[in-house]
C-alpha cells in the first residue's frame, strides 16, 4: 500500500510519502508515515501486527481512514477521529499503535497516545 508524495518521497502505509521532519512531540503527518512505513515491511518488527490489522475488517477500514492522517496538512486529531469511527477493530488497532509508537512517537506526536 502506498504512493508517491508531492515531493517524490517513497510510499507509505496506506498513505503518502514525501519529505519532512518533526520535532519531539509535534505532529507531522509526512514524517510520521516515513517513520511507520519501514516498520511494517516484510521482516520488520511490525509486519505481523500490520498483517493482522489488515485481516480484521474494521482495523483495515481504520488503516484506510488514517490515509488522510499522513497528509502534510493533517492534524493529530485525525487519528482520534479514525479511532472513534472504527471501534470494532480496537484490539488490532491498539496492537498496531503498541508496535509503532515506541519508535515513532517523536514525529507522530499525539497520534501515539
Amino acid at each position: 500500500m502506498g504512493g508517491e508524495g508531492a515531493t517524490g518521497g517513497s510510499g507509505g502505509v496506506a498513505g503518502q510519502g514525501g519529505s519532512g521532519g518533526g520535532a519531539g512531540g509535534a505532529y507531522d503527518g509526512v514524517a510520521c508515515v516515513k517513520c511507520i512505513d519501514p516498520l511494517v515491511h516484510a521482516g520488520q518488527k511490525c509486519e505481523d501486527v500490520y498483517k493482522a490489522c489488515q485481516g480484521v475488517a474494521d482495523c483495515n477500514a481504520w488503516l484506510n481512514c488514517t490515509t488522510d492522517c499522513y497528509q502534510p496538512a493533517a492534524r493529530a486529531g485525525c487519528w482520534d477521529a479514525c479511532d472513534a469511527a472504527h471501534t470494532d477493530g480496537k484490539e488490532a488497532i491498539d496492537a498496531f499503535y503498541a508496535c509503532l509508537c515506541p519508535d515513532c512517537a517523536a514525529v507522530c506526536g499525539t497520534a501515539c497516545k
